[in-house]
């Protein structure tokens, strides 16, 4: 539940972000005093999904301490283990960063109109995915559309009265 506006000359309630923001540099300051080597976080999601969301902050730095996400039933397997004693984890986890623009590209393909090739149809979708999606679905799906199109088109042989464009764009923010 929300919490409602503070009453008129009361100062207003830290928000959610920095409160977690100041929670986080305290585990991270603790973590770093007591030497642990990795953090792992339940990814909270059922059938095996996993969460993305970054622990670098909103300006994606390099954690403090390395942090994986597990899935939420080998999460709570290994809590399960810990209540009958010591647990022992091996984790490889092998990252690069740089700090240069990365190359992507946009995959887009025409089929000419049979008759009205002035008039545009356009199927699109972009290829990132998000962590509070249900995985695949955003936007998996939505791109399985378009190549699906692509496919039954070329399989039919089928020749559109109008310019088709079929569209996949490696992310939603910046578009084609």
């Amino acid at each position: 539940m929300q919490q409602p506006p503070p009453v008129k000359g009361q100062p207003p309630a830290p928000s959610p972000f920095a409160t977690l923001k100041k929670r986080r540099a305290r585990e991270n300051e603790f973590f770093k005093q007591e030497g642990v080597a990795a953090v792992l976080r339940d990814s909270n999601k059922p059938h095996g999904l996993f969460n993305m969301t970054g622990i670098g902050g909103e300006k994606f730095d390099i954690g403090v301490i390395p942090t994986a996400f597990v899935t939420g039933e080998g999460y709570r397997m290994l809590f399960r283990m810990l209540k009958h004693g010591k647990v022992e984890v091996e984790i490889e986890m092998t990252n690069s960063f740089g700090d240069k623009p990365m190359d992507v590209y946009n995959t887009v393909a025409e089929i000419r109109g049979s008759e009205r090739p002035d008039e545009v149809v356009i199927l699109g979708a972009h290829l990132d995915s998000w962590d509070l999606g249900t995985g695949s679905t955003d936007n998996g799906t939505g791109s399985m559309a378009v190549l699906e199109a692509a496919r039954t088109l070329a399989k039919l042989n089928l020749k559109p009265k109008r310019r088709s464009v079929l569209c996949c764009s490696p992310e939603k923010k910046k578009g084609l």
